[in-house]
């Protein structure tokens, strides 16, 4: 029995071991493949199958894999029927179906895409539904690329004090669009990068220099081809964030009555145009002088100026500049219908940046270095001598119509937001005045 066993052994050990795989039901016959299981294609996608997008419209990709592909396989994508707004299907790249979707000019919408592997034994496929939002409210939506301007203090402000001034310029990538804003709010945190500070601004019809409010007649857009800007009847401006991470959402109606969503994201880094006083002024100025002993000269300038308004440019001073060598001067704004034939018309006059009827510019000096605006300064122009402008304040018109004889009566002060000094006095007198207009 053991010699038995060890020849068995010896002829098992020799027998070539068989290449045969099990199949469903036994072993597989070589060269017969009647039973073997090839598993199918499988298409799936990667990406969502919900795809949501802006009214807008523009190019998007759905993501797919297809598991164990046929060789003969190959991928399309097509859209509901009548959804012609989105076409333009590439499949080109392994993996991704590009598409475009056109913009919205109405309701909300949406269609199915479907993604369909056909290979030689079958057909797989995957759907997405693709989603568009209704068109904008808006006629310009823009999102501006740059933002430039100047941080002003309250040189130019009403209250010197209390209500500082940003200027920004802002345009979008093309240049295209170019707005420009006058904010007033409240002192810049950095100094060193002045930016208005985080809140809601809204328009300001009167051009008081209110804090949060943006002046209407400084403010404004205009595109490549308009050669002025464009003033706006309703504006809101909400500003976030702070250093590099700024964030402005602007709703803007303009004067022609288009709607603006104008966004920026981003630093905002102004230039410091207020780090010294306009005024030189080291004490308070009173200048009274009674009729008889005043002059009181100046020009008409019309429109040519201050569009949309009358100037009257006066100066007033002591007839005999030996007693005296102080003068004020102001810019007096009348509606556009008044005329030199008209005269100065009586009442209270603000001092005031709108540039508006029914107002006194405040002192402020042009590219050229002249003075402009409301001034107390000497008569002869020294500017060695102490000078100042009127920033803030009122100055009151009185006529007796008898005599022909005006008073102005002054309450103003300089810009000087330290020290604010007062440019105070009475002067009467009968004017004279030329026709420039």
């Amino acid at each position: 029995m053991a010699a038995c066993l060890a020849a068995f052994t010896v002829l098992a050990s020799c027998e070539k071991p068989s290449t045969e795989k099990p199949g469903p039901d036994g072993p597989v016959v070589p060269g017969d493949t009647t039973d073997v299981v090839i598993d199918a294609p499988v298409l799936s996608l990667v990406s969502d199958d919900r795809i949501e997008v802006g009214y807008e419209g523009g190019t998007f990709t759905i993501e797919y894999t297809v598991t164990n592909p046929a060789e003969d396989g190959s991928l399309s994508a097509y859209a509901t029927e009548g959804a012609d707004w989105c076409s333009g299907f590439d499949c080109s790249e392994e993996g991704i179906v590009a598409f475009s979707v056109a913009g919205n000019e109405g309701e909300a919408r949406e269609c199915e895409v479907t993604l369909v592997y056909d290979y030689a034994d079958g057909t797989q496929e995957v759907s997405v539904t693709v989603v568009q939002a209704e068109a904008s409210p808006y006629d310009y939506v823009v999102d501006i690329e740059s933002v430039s301007g100047d941080y002003w203090g309250g040189q130019h402000t009403i209250s010197v004090n209390t209500e500082m001034e940003y200027e920004l310029h802002m345009s979008d990538a093309s240049g295209e669009f170019n707005y420009i804003f006058h904010l007033y709010s409240t002192r810049p945190s950095d100094l060193e990068a002045p930016a208005p500070p985080a809140g809601t601004y809204r328009l300001d019809t009167e051009n008081l220099t209110n804090q949060w409010t943006i002046s209407r007649s400084l403010s404004g857009f205009y595109t490549t081809d308009e050669a002025s800007a464009i003033r706006f009847e309703e504006a809101q401006i909400e500003i976030t964030g702070e250093g590099d991470g700024y964030s402005y959402l602007m709703h803007l109606t303009d004067a022609e009555g288009m709607e603006h969503e104008v966004t920026y994201n981003g630093p905002v880094a102004l230039v410091n145009q207020d780090q010294t006083f306009i005024s030189t002024l080291e004490d308070d100025v009173e200048l009274n002088i009674a009729n008889g002993e005043a002059a009181i000269t100046g020009f008409c300038f019309g429109s040519s100026r201050y569009p949309g308004v009358n100037e009257w440019a006066l100066s007033l001073y002591y007839a005999e500049s030996s007693k005296n060598s102080w003068c004020y001067q102001i810019h007096l704004l009348l509606p556009a219908d008044n005329t030199f034939e008209d005269g100065v018309t009586p009442g209270i006059y603000p001092v005031s940046t709108s540039r508006e009827a029914g107002t006194v510019v405040a002192g402020y000096m042009d590219e050229d270095d002249w003075i402009m605006g409301g001034w107390a300064y000497d008569l002869y122009y020294n500017e060695d001598l102490p000078r100042g402008p009127m920033v803030e304040g009122e100055v009151i018109i009185e006529l007796d119509e008898s005599t022909g004889v005006y008073t102005f009566t002054f309450d103003c002060v300089d810009d000087n937001r330290e020290t604010p000094h007062k440019i105070t006095g009475t002067i009467s007198g009968i004017p004279s005045v030329m026709d420039f207009s």
